[in-house]
């Protein structure tokens, strides 16, 4: 059979198989709250495990790859995955400088969650690069590293929206962070400037700015 069925918080559900559980949960107006997982992009990373679930039988794993099987029962909303998710968010957004929570995708997500400004940790500098490209004197292309939260956004943006791939991760001294792969600039590896990067990124970190 090319369908399952599965119970999310006591609703029965049938879905194609192969569907993640958050898929599932979306199809059916469940709320999961996430970050790196977005309705409009392909492939979730699971990096933010905001999506976190509770599979009877098999522990607390992130429901944006986690497949649906057969009498699968999923709860997503229990005490148990409120402490975890609280726990991840502020370990998340601790990196950022105050105020963390000024775009509305993070301030919505907190509120659901349940974390104030004062409850994350508190900030401490990192003193990462700004990263800048012009397009002919016309937009300039800003990446703040001290905003990047690594959640791959906006690289899968930039590859299976744009089919460009001018961004992704790469390893700096050591660290992971996102820039322009195999080259020194975002006009080197193919940016076309068009801001699909700055749409979807959730903390700011990428801005494009007219210069005339």
């Amino acid at each position: 059979m090319n369908t399952v069925t599965l119970k999310i918080n006591n609703t029965e559900l049938t879905v194609e198989r192969g569907t993640t559980v958050l898929e599932a949960a979306r199809e059916s107006d469940i709320y999961i709250p996430t970050l790196c997982a977005h309705p409009e992009l392909p492939v979730p990373l699971g990096a933010c495990r905001l999506c976190v679930i509770e599979v009877e039988g098999k522990g607390f794993p992130t429901s944006c790859i986690t497949r649906v099987s057969d009498g699968m029962i999923v709860h997503t909303d229990t005490e148990r995955i409120k402490e975890i998710r609280i726990h991840n968010l502020k370990l998340l957004l601790s990196p950022l400088p105050q105020p963390r929570l000024k775009h509305k995708e993070l301030k919505k997500l907190c509120e659901y969650i349940g974390v104030k400004e004062e409850d994350i940790p508190p900030y401490v500098s990192r003193a990462l690069p700004v990263d800048k490209d012009e397009l002919e004197d016309k937009v300039r292309l800003s990446l703040d590293h001290n905003l990047c939260i690594l959640c791959g956004r906006c690289t899968r943006a930039c590859k299976d929206i744009r089919h460009i791939g001018a961004i992704d991760f790469v390893t700096c001294n050591g660290k992971l962070r996102i820039g322009p792969p195999r080259a020194s600039s975002f006009r080197e590896a193919g940016c076309t400037f068009c801001a699909t990067c700055v749409k979807y990124c959730p903390t700011g970190a990428f801005t494009l700015t007219k210069l005339r």
